[in-house]
């Protein structure tokens, strides 16, 4: 369980597998992001976007950004250069 996460780099990909999130801020300039969640996310606020690099929601490929209205939670994560994959 990592809580209320706040993860961030420069250079270098972020991954967290098989872990459990009460709010997750995630970003990366050069790196791709992939985040596979065992909370149920399905009615969390999520904003996912990257300027170069594709974002991938549940393996449904969602182009350039994805976000959706909730209040169970928030998820953020962006990217400059990299893909964006979250799973939950």
């Amino acid at each position: 369980e990592l809580g209320d996460t706040v993860i961030k780099t420069d250079t270098g990909d972020i991954e967290a597998k098989d872990c459990g999130f009460t709010s997750g801020d995630i970003s990366s300039s050069v790196g791709d992001i992939e985040v596979a969640s065992d909370t149920d996310l399905s009615m969390w606020k999520l904003d996912l976007e990257t300027s170069v690099g594709d974002v991938e929601v549940n393996n449904d490929d969602r182009g350039k950004s994805f976000s959706q209205d909730g209040k169970a939670g928030t998820m953020q994560m962006s990217g400059s250069v990299g893909d964006i994959s979250l799973k939950y």
